[in-house]
């Protein structure tokens, strides 16, 4: 595209113009500058490749488009999606992920706090590091984490499954680790080959809940704690 861009409605004006016409769409140059709210409810199977700082929400509402995006983004990536997938070469900040039902997003840098907090299903890769409570209230779907994840990883984590590559501060409540096996090896060797990650499978740890109903394991701790004095 070579008009310059630079409103949040104008960008999404001429993605989806493109979208009608084309399956491929390219906006490069465009002006993206950290505007919110771009690339949101996209439902059919286009390619989008987007250069440049987005802002928040990008990708939000996701249901078919795979987008690509070359550069970091603010917080709430990929807010609510439900297929598709979003694929960042760069930095996340907080929650991307959040309230996810489907698809699979790829951050082939770090993320930042809370992220893929409640999500339902699909899959977050992280070739890089994650911040604070890292799958927090996560119900299903699996997170991958390359890296190292910052303490309150898995908190009150409900469902699903977190692999990581590097070390953890602290895990949160209701979260566990346990041993990896054949099936996790293919799962993550199946993501690494697809996406050309450098990640070796049989280094990472499998962090699963240890009840479906945190609450109850949350007052097992302290009951546990109440028992031993603490």
């Amino acid at each position: 595209m070579e008009e310059r861009l630079s409103r949040t409605h104008e960008i999404n004006k001429a993605i989806l113009k493109q979208g009608e016409i084309s399956k491929k769409i390219k906006i490069g140059g465009a002006g993206l500058n950290g505007q919110d709210n771009i690339a949101v409810g996209l439902t059919k199977e286009v390619e989008l490749i987007v250069e440049g700082t987005a802002g928040d929400f990008f990708g939000a509402l996701n249901s078919s488009a795979v987008i690509t995006l070359t550069g970091n983004i603010a917080r709430f990536l990929g807010d609510c999606m439900s297929g598709g997938g979003i694929i960042v070469n760069g930095n996340a900040d907080f929650g991307a992920g959040t309230y996810m039902s489907g698809g699979v997003i790829v951050i082939r840098g770090n993320a930042g706090d809370n992220l893929g907090q409640m999500k339902r299903a699909g899959a977050i890769i992280i070739d890089g590091d994650a911040g604070h409570s890292a799958a927090y209230l996560m119900m299903g779907g699996d997170m991958i984490i390359t890296g190292d994840s910052d303490e309150n990883l898995g908190d009150l984590m409900i469902g699903g499954a977190i692999y990581i590559g590097g070390t953890y501060s602290s895990l949160g409540r209701n979260a566990r680790s346990v041993e990896m096996g054949l099936n996790d090896v293919n799962l993550l060797d199946t993501y690494f080959k697809h996406y050309g990650i450098l990640a070796k499978s049989t280094t990472f740890r499998k962090i699963l809940p240890v009840s479906s109903d945190p609450l109850t394991a949350i007052k097992a701790m302290a009951v546990t704690s109440k028992e031993g004095g603490i």
